[in-house]
């Protein structure tokens, strides 16, 4: 990791960077929870894990230390604006998407405090219904 520095700090940071945007063969301006459908438009992936992976990546980083708080909080509040955000689409079904905010909402994180398990909480009850609250689920199928 970086390989100059003492200590674990800027390595656990790295290390949520990498996961938040590997490399790959179509080099993806997007974090990997979101799934490009244009060079620059894309919808949510919510329900394929990657929401949760980088939120355990980010909870591991940030009981590390404080040295990267502000960037690990703002990497947190990217992934909660991806599933709150009322504009948002998703690529993946409505089933998948209720398993991945079920694993969310119990898995004990730090990094998320009350009021953003209120709001996840809040959303995952929207996607019980997607239709009658306006969501856009299982654009992957092409409907």
């Amino acid at each position: 990791m970086a390989k100059h520095t003492r200590g674990t700090l800027d390595d656990s940071f790295v290390q949520v960077g990498i996961l938040s945007f590997p490399t790959d063969s179509i080099e993806s301006l997007f974090p990997v929870w979101v799934f490009p459908t244009e060079l620059e438009t894309s919808c949510s992936n919510l329900g394929e894990g990657h929401h949760l992976n980088a939120l355990l990546a980010i909870d591991q980083a940030w009981r590390a230390g404080g040295l990267f708080h502000l960037e690990l909080l703002a990497m947190k509040e990217s992934i909660l604006s991806d599933i709150l955000n009322r504009d948002r689409s998703y690529w993946q079904s409505r089933d998948k998407i209720l398993r991945e905010l079920d694993a969310i909402q119990n898995t004990p994180v730090q990094c998320l405090d009350a009021r953003d398990r209120l709001a996840l909480a809040a959303r995952r009850n929207m996607f019980e219904a997607p239709e009658r609250n306006g969501l856009k689920i299982n654009l992957r199928t092409g409907i």
